[in-house]
């Protein structure tokens, strides 16, 4: 449960660190539009939504992948 935080805590950091980079380059640039503005109010649902989603079907794509390796031989 710990490392579930953490993860999103990361996941919610990362993405709010493109968010305002691009609002930077997007105000610098003179293209800061409506659009944008809908971006950075939405990027946290968004990070929300991903994380809950890597919760739900992580371990399984997680498993998919080891299982592919174990096909391609690539398994110790």
């Amino acid at each position: 449960m710990k490392n579930d935080f953490y993860r999103s805590s990361l996941i919610l950091f990362v993405i709010s660190i493109v968010a305002g980079l691009k609002m930077v380059f997007d105000l610098y640039s003179n293209t800061f539009t409506d659009t944008g503005l809908i971006w950075l109010l939405f990027h946290p649902v968004l990070a929300f939504a991903i994380f809950q989603l890597y919760k739900s079907y992580g371990y399984r794509i997680e498993l998919f992948l080891k299982f592919r390796e174990f096909l391609n031989g690539e398994h110790e």
